[in-house]
This record gives C-alpha cells, structure tokens and sequence, in this order.
C-alpha cells in the first residue's frame, strides 16, 4: 500500500461514510504545558471523546490541537485575556 493511499485513507470529508472525524482545539495561554503535559493532555481528549462517542475506535480519527494563544490574544466576552486577567480569575475561582 503506497503513502499516499494510507493518507487519503486517514482524511475523510461528508462524502465518505467514515465522516466522523472529531476535532478538538484547545487554546492555552502561552508555555503553560511541557511537553509530557501537551501528550497527557491529547491522549486525555482523545479517551474522552471514544468513551463519549460509544466507539472505541473513535480514538484513530480523532484530532486534537493545541493552540497557545498570544499573550492578550485570547478574548472572552469582550475581554482580551492575558497573564493578569488570567489570574484575576484564578484568584477569584480559589474564593
């Protein structure tokens, strides 16, 4: 089997019966997972949406991406969110 076959095999669009490619993106702020914390964090997802989705071979064709987001270049509700506002919240989660 040719490369190129395995990857037209590994991308599926609403044509294709197998169109259940899940994608999930996640926005960090900027350095906050290592290493060992992004392949944790994909293999975590990953689990979650096999098990959410009653199919364990969901797993394969699910796609996480890890996104950090500029410093202040993540907004929530009309509020740019950078390393202060951040932790203004978790000041405020803490109680």
């Amino acid at each position: 089997m040719s490369d190129k076959y395995r990857a037209v095999e590994a991308v599926h669009t609403a044509r294709t019966a197998s169109a259940r490619t899940v994608r999930v993106q996640v926005l960090t702020p900027p350095g906050v997972l290592n290493r060992a914390a992004q392949k944790r964090l994909v293999a975590e997802v990953t689990e979650i949406v096999a098990r959410i989705s009653g199919d364990p071979s969901q797993a394969a064709r699910t796609w996480v991406l890890l996104t950090e987001a500029a410093e202040g270049g993540w907004g929530i509700a009309g509020t740019a969110f950078g390393r202060d506002e951040f932790a203004a919240l978790a000041t405020k989660a803490k109680g």
